[in-house]
């Protein structure tokens, strides 16, 4: 189903063209919307960092649209709480208008608003920046002759750092040496999925299961423990709901792979439905369970 475009600002009729502001956010097709499952929270000391505006007595004031709140805020009706007044529709539920936090420390450095908006854009600055202000803080309290290096946990540990919204959280597995003497393709018993392969999908970053095209992202190896399937393209270990390690049993015509992680096997079928990705379920032996390797 497509959006119509509301009226633009100053009309009550029409749609707004490319360009034009819509003339009101709270009603009609283009209006604010919780969308599950692509929500973010930040705490108020955060938000703090980012967006410019007063306390008093625990209660935030000092930007538009603030103007209910007030000492009634910290009552645990929602209703008291779940809206801002707007100056034309009155009470609504948008966000306070906000300057952005210039706080600069030393004076004259870049504002804590810009360096919000760069960790929120990189999380490899911000995991790099982490790493070192974590170090720092262990290290408080001690002298260096008295600390001595921990043991070496990351050598050959891959950790994925989610860079498309949605993707699957993969966490971190060390990975196997790889036996490079065949590759091959992963397809499953389940009607559904004929003609379809288990792949990378480099748009969503997501294992899901595609036409077949023998592509690089379609193609798999082993590892010589038996345990893990690294994709040819990602050079990534087959992932599902955080395991990267299956006992693989082998049944001649098929295979299941079950999960080291929870003991529940892999099962693709919600991976009918475009871009889905499979997960472990427990053991049921149906057609979804099944996979066999087909040589590329």
């Amino acid at each position: 189903q497509q959006c119509k475009p509301d009226p633009p600002l100053g009309s009550s009729t029409g749609s707004r063209l490319q360009g034009e502001d819509d003339g009101d956010y709270h009603t009609g097709c283009e209006k604010w919307r919780f969308i599950f499952g692509r929500d973010e929270i930040a705490l108020n000391c955060e938000m703090g960092l980012y967006l410019d505006f007063q306390v008093n007595d625990g209660v935030i004031e000092g930007c538009d649209n603030l103007e209910l709140f007030n000492a009634s805020m910290t009552s645990k009706t929602r209703e008291a709480w779940s809206w801002v007044m707007d100056p034309v529709k009155g009470r609504v539920k948008e966000a306070p208008i906000c300057g952005k936090q210039m706080l600069a420390e030393p004076a004259g450095s870049t504002p804590t608003y810009q360096i919000f908006e760069e960790y929120a854009a990189d999380q490899a600055s911000w995991l790099h920046d982490f790493t070192l202000a974590f170090e720092k803080m262990m290290r408080n309290g001690y002298d260096d002759k008295e600390l001595t290096d921990g043991p070496d946990l990351h050598t050959g540990l891959d950790c994925d750092i989610q860079t498309t919204r949605g993707a699957s959280i993969n966490g971190c597995y060390i990975k196997d040496p790889i036996d490079t003497s065949a590759t091959y393709m992963i397809a499953s018993k389940f009607k559904k999925l004929a003609n379809k392969v288990y792949q990378y999908n480099p748009q969503t970053g997501k294992f899901d299961f595609g036409a077949k095209t023998g592509a690089d992202n379609q193609l798999w190896r082993k590892t010589k423990s038996g345990k893990q399937f690294i994709n040819v393209l990602a050079d990534k270990a087959l992932t599902v709901e955080g395991s990267s390690n299956f006992n693989v049993q082998d049944f001649g015509s098929y295979f299941l792979l079950e999960s080291t992680l929870n003991g529940k096997v892999v099962d693709c079928w919600l991976a009918k439905r475009a871009r889905s990705s499979c997960r472990t379920w427990d053991l049921k032996n149906g057609p979804s369970q099944k996979f066999y390797l087909v040589e590329a």
